[in-house]
């Protein structure tokens, strides 16, 4: 029988940490998909250092998955649950993307009937709204929910450890296509970094331990990884293989440093970075519409010559415009919010 491992939580069963943890991870999300970074001198360096913000939504999906399912998990529910509040609001912001799409007549540069694009469309989060790719792929990932349940379950450590780092191996040396286009590639390539969530929270009192020691090491890899930004990335998922990479070391660093540094520092009510985590959802769903609007209709030039004012426009808007935009459909909706922002 697999022995049953609580994880360390707050006196009221919350983890402080954990919530602050993922309302800075949703602002790297948002961050990854803005512009400003481009307009740096040193461009490249700051935009590998704010990219590639799915890696914290991945860990995190494993890290409260197997938190919150360890004891309670029944794969029907659970996968109803997600089609509720995670499909629908897909489909709600995708169907709209979609149709603009066709309206621009991008299923003729593929080849594709309307009908044909609108169907691979679905599958893949492809349109307009690029940033939803992640969609399909995360629900692959509960798809396979019971696989890494079971991993997370096991009482031997040694094989615990043994498959996270297996998997993680194989992430790390891998890349998701640059089109995003496959969540089968892109669920093979972050299933080490989900299991290491899983892995993390089966055994998180022991971790814990070590919580200094393993945010260092995060920050150490962090700021490393800098002195070696790559180029180029691979187009394809394939010509990835085999090759370290970069953005995802860079990324887990700053994982590690930002939650284990928030359970040596912060662990603790934080009102920015718990509304952040309670909105995160939702604004994941809002800014990949409300950004698309903001790059379509306002001029591109508008501070040309200061990429700081610039930045200051963009992020302010797009974050202070999703928000509106989540508050008033929660006011309007109340509790049926969550089925069309996922909030």
């Amino acid at each position: 029988m697999s022995q049953q491992i609580n994880i360390q939580v707050r006196p009221n069963g919350h983890n402080y940490a954990i919530e602050n943890f993922r309302g800075a991870a949703i602002v790297f999300v948002v961050l990854t998909h803005l512009q400003f970074a481009s307009r740096f001198e040193n461009s490249q360096l700051v935009e590998f250092a704010i990219s590639n913000g799915t890696t914290f939504f991945v860990f995190i999906a494993g890290l409260l998955f197997f938190w919150t399912e360890r004891n309670r998990f029944s794969h029907g529910p659970f996968l109803a649950k997600k089609l509720r509040t995670v499909v629908v609001p897909f489909l709600i912001f995708s169907t709209p993307g979609i149709l603009y799409a066709l309206y621009l007549q991008q299923n003729k540069l593929l080849g594709l009937t309307d009908l044909h694009y609108s169907i691979w469309a679905y599958f893949t989060g492809f349109n307009v709204l690029r940033q939803l790719w992640f969609v399909p792929m995360i629900f692959c990932f509960y798809l396979l929910a019971p696989l890494f349940l079971r991993a997370g379950r096991t009482s031997n450590t040694f094989a615990l450890i043994s498959i996270t780092a297996t998997l993680l191996t194989f992430s790390l040396y891998s890349d998701r296509s640059m089109a995003n286009v496959n969540p089968i590639y892109q669920t093979i390539h972050f299933a080490g970094v989900f299991m290491l969530g899983v892995a993390f929270a089966a055994r998180y009192t022991i971790v814990l331990r070590y919580k200094r020691e393993i945010a260092v090491c995060g920050i150490i890899a962090f700021f490393a990884s800098l002195m070696f930004v790559p180029t180029e990335r691979p187009q394809f998922f394939v010509d990835s293989l085999f090759l370290l990479n970069m953005s995802l070391l860079n990324k887990l660093g700053l994982a590690f440093a930002l939650l284990f540094g928030f359970e040596c520092f912060l662990n603790k009510k934080n009102v920015l970075l718990g509304y952040l985590a309670e909105i995160s959802f939702g604004l994941f769903f809002a800014h990949t519409a409300v950004r698309w609007v903001i790059f379509k209709f306002i001029d591109s030039e508008i501070f040309a010559d200061s990429p700081v004012l610039y930045s200051l426009l963009e992020i302010g808007s797009v974050f202070i415009v999703s928000i509106i935009l989540i508050e008033l459909l929660r006011l309007t909706l109340k509790s049926r919010s969550k089925y069309v922002i996922g909030c």
